[in-house]
């Protein structure tokens, strides 16, 4: 019940939450069939939270153990579909914990279910596929054992995103078309462990082409600065959610082409990119800004005066749940990866309870429909908030450009334009996707 409560509100969140929300794929979204969709694992808990609220399937999700502390939240972790997974370092007794873990997982898919396996087997705060775990085939290939199934399909979906950590960024999620264990059973049958490991590399064989993967930690500097050059930037702030692939795919081609560059290039194509970047930070605008050039006029300055007003008022009434996650990511979180998902749930909620308490009071002071009012009011509101803030940070960059001497804008340009031209001349050829 908890699960389909808190859905369709999490689902709002993450469109406030994030600018650009690329969502693809969902043409191969099986139903009706037994389905584990395998996914890599960049942060603590934004991967499931967002592939339960965008797929329309029902989901349950295989986690960390250690977070099932005590009888009232392994409950409540229960209700929203949550099976803790124990790792060696939680000890001997909660590993002997897992055989009851994978026991409700193949029941799920027995009864025709699907689960979500972060297929890595843990998260960490980079643009790098790490080594999978032979967990999803294993518990695939034992429910179709003891359920009598025909088949159970397993779906790769690659998760990206331009800054995991930050608010305001932007969400990739593509997803795979589904293969079928059937087409492997007759070799699991005579040679279970290397069956196992083909499955998994067919799973990495499709995630590595939707996975953005910097090949080497020394070159995540560089990366990003090609990642920042090669991103499709959509005008405007409408629409936030799209089904376009062409950002994913520039990403993950970039990166495979880096990969194959020698030391010597990188380290001069890193030279060109540092002088554009450092350009552009001093002037304190954005990529996007550099290659839209907007222009200034006074109608803009009316406007982002308007939105100014507008989105100051709607923050009285938000302030108190957006300061309360804030603090609290800055109070708890120790490790980075934790940062995104507890400033999303924790505002989430304390917006909810804020919302639910003012909707009772103005209740009990206007009466039932007074209440109801205010609840819906508070969502506008809310609505307008995050829209504001948006059109109003996109009218400041243009201010900020426009202010901006003509020969600095030029100087600015053509040091971008000399960085793509370094970029697109040294990976001319080179195979991507």
């Amino acid at each position: 019940m908890i699960y389909f409560l808190i859905r369709p509100l999490t689902r709002l969140a993450f469109l406030a939450f994030y600018r650009k929300i690329h969502l693809t794929g969902m043409e191969h979204i099986l139903t009706g069939r037994p389905l584990i969709l395998t996914a890599n694992h960049p942060t603590a808990f934004i991967e499931p939270c967002f592939l339960a609220c965008f797929n329309p399937r029902v989901l349950y999700f295989m986690t960390r153990g250690d977070v099932f502390a005590n009888r009232w939240i392994t409950w409540l972790l229960g209700q929203v579909h949550l099976i803790p997974i124990f790792r060696f370092h939680d000890g001997f007794s909660a590993l002997r914990r897992n055989d009851a873990s994978f026991a409700a997982a193949r029941k799920i898919l027995g009864r025709g279910g699907a689960i979500l396996i972060m297929a890595e087997g843990r998260m960490a705060h980079e643009k790098r596929l790490r080594p999978l775990q032979k967990g999803a085939a294993r518990i695939g290939f034992g429910a179709m054992e003891e359920y009598d199934l025909k088949e159970v399909m397993i779906q790769p979906v690659g998760v990206n995103y331009t800054y995991a950590e930050q608010a305001g960024s932007t969400i990739m999620v593509d997803f795979a078309p589904a293969f079928s264990l059937k087409d492997y059973l007759d070799q699991y049958s005579e040679t279970p462990q290397d069956t196992l490991q083909r499955v998994t590399d067919r799973i990495r064989i499709d995630l590595e082409e939707r996975v953005v993967h910097i090949d080497r930690a020394e070159d995540e500097s560089l990366a990003e600065l090609v990642l920042q050059l090669v991103r499709v930037h959509h005008p405007g702030v409408w629409p936030i959610m799209t089904h376009d692939r062409n950002p994913m795919l520039a990403e993950v081609r970039a990166m495979k082409q880096l990969a194959q560059l020698d030391v010597e290039t990188k380290a001069r194509l890193y030279q060109q990119a540092l002088a554009y970047d450092q350009k552009r930070q001093e002037a304190g605008i954005q990529d996007e800004t550099v290659v839209s050039a907007p222009t200034w006029h006074a109608a803009k300055l009316g406007l982002l005066l308007v939105l100014r007003m507008v989105r100051g008022l709607t923050f009285l009434l938000q302030a108190p749940p957006l300061w309360f996650g804030r603090w609290i990511t800055g109070r708890t979180v120790r490790i980075i990866e934790f940062r995104s998902s507890v400033l999303l749930g924790a505002t989430m909620f304390a917006w909810a309870i804020w919302v639910f308490l003012v909707s009772i009071a103005t209740g009990v002071m206007f009466g039932i429909w007074g209440g109801i009012s205010a609840f819906l009011v508070f969502f506008g509101l809310a609505a307008i908030y995050s829209m504001t803030g948006r059109l109003a940070d996109q009218l400041m960059e243009s201010r900020r450009w426009s202010r901006l001497p003509e020969e600095a804008q030029i100087a600015i340009q053509a040091s971008r334009m000399a960085w793509k031209d370094a970029w697109q001349q040294q990976t001319e050829g080179l195979g991507g996707i």
